[in-house]
């Protein structure tokens, strides 16, 4: 039978194409999700979250709610990256690596805000607008 695909067939490319997305979104996984939620832990000592949605959301649910949305974030990343796959779009490539550095670069951003928090007593933000008046 020709053009026959089994399950475990089906199982294996399935695999290898989350395997292939987490390789690619390594650094996202090392600033946004791991980077970001560890800084925030600590951060949360000698601060308070400036994001009021997280605030609220940390304060009923504690701090492992800021990882199940950092979960959640990955799995609608792995949704783009598939439909961008599958898309006849000649720039998808682009797209898909534009959108993944931005990320990758906003969780560096966000790792280094808190760590300023902590080390200096004042958030990157702050020192932006402090800047710009």
């Amino acid at each position: 039978m020709t053009g026959y695909i089994s399950i475990e067939n089906r199982y294996e490319e399935d695999w290898k194409e989350a395997r292939a997305f987490l390789y690619e979104i390594r650094y996202m996984i090392l600033f946004y999700v791991l980077g970001d939620f560890l800084s925030t832990y600590w951060a949360l000592n000698y601060g308070f979250e400036q994001n009021g949605f997280l605030a609220l959301a940390m304060e009923h649910f504690g701090i492992g709610i800021l990882f199940i949305f950092k979960m959640i974030f990955i799995l609608f990343a792995y949704w783009t990256y598939r439909q961008l796959r599958d898309s006849d779009m000649k720039e998808r490539d682009t797209i898909w690596n534009y959108s993944k550095n931005a990320i990758t670069f906003a969780g560096a951003f966000l790792v280094v805000n808190n760590m300023m928090v902590v080390v200096a007593r004042i958030s990157l933000t702050d020192l932006v607008t402090l800047a710009m008046m």
